[in-house]
């Protein structure tokens, strides 16, 4: 066993499904933020928010927090055992898209997801087989 260090910064993972984000309008990246310590190691008693900005061809769809009301959709969330997990939706265009993770007294995180481009026909998304 290990114990965590002081917290020194927001790590982000992301999780897409096998092909990547595709820019079909409904497919979702999650989005894991963790706080670590100078180790990298997640510091599990960390409960405090985490603030984000999100650029490029998205829809912010957020998260929650278990033990508080009204916490969906904010562009703001608390970690709940030094972690927690945010969804963004793509749109139809796609591109570039930058997360970035900020909290006063850490070290900020920033990651790029690219949405892949999806052929749509009269409404449908068209897969390649």
């Amino acid at each position: 066993m290990k114990t965590a260090g002081a917290p020194k910064a927001l790590k982000l993972t992301v999780h897409t499904g096998p092909n990547g984000l595709q820019a079909d309008g409904s497919d979702v990246v999650l989005v894991d933020f963790e706080v670590v310590d100078a180790d990298g190691n997640r510091c599990p008693t960390d409960e405090a928010r985490v603030d984000f900005q999100v650029t490029g061809p998205a829809n912010w769809r957020g998260g929650f927090c278990s033990d508080k009301l009204n916490t969906t959709n904010n562009k703001f969330l608390d970690t709940e055992c030094g972690i927690n997990r945010v969804a963004i939706r793509s749109t139809l265009t796609p591109g570039t898209i930058t997360v970035t993770a900020k909290r006063d007294g850490l070290k900020s995180a920033t990651v790029t997801i690219e949405s892949q481009p999806v052929k749509i026909t009269e409404g449908l998304a068209q897969a390649d087989n």
